[in-house]
């Protein structure tokens, strides 16, 4: 019998999986023109987000950190947390933003055009 394949190794990287969350969550946040300081790391990243948005955003810096520089049985468990969390703060963040804001957020190429 022949095995299937499972998805390719980059995409079961712990760290490249964090990497997305961020990146995901930055882009996001750009297209709301909210800019996240180029230097931030992760718990400077939540830290910026209950600041600047008032959304609590600990949880996800945490597993952020985690799956980026934890040891690797920790850090597979902590992507999978941050893949979770970041839909939470995102959630949170649609909901702290003004309507017309999220609206103007939906046709910005800001984060298309920064790539």
């Amino acid at each position: 019998t022949e095995l299937e394949p499972g998805p390719p190794p980059e995409v079961r990287d712990p760290r490249r999986i964090a990497a997305a969350c961020r990146r995901e969550l930055v882009e996001f946040l750009r297209d709301q023109r909210i800019d996240v300081p180029p230097s931030a790391g992760t718990h400077e990243l939540g830290e910026f987000l209950g600041r600047r948005a008032g959304v609590d955003a600990t949880e996800l810096a945490d597993a952020l950190g985690r799956a980026r520089y934890g040891p690797l049985p920790e850090a597979r468990e902590a992507a999978r947390e941050a893949r979770h969390e970041v839909k939470g703060v995102r959630r949170g963040l649609r909901r702290a933003l003004p309507p017309g804001r999220r609206f103007r957020g939906l046709f910005s190429l800001r984060s298309l055009l920064a790539g």
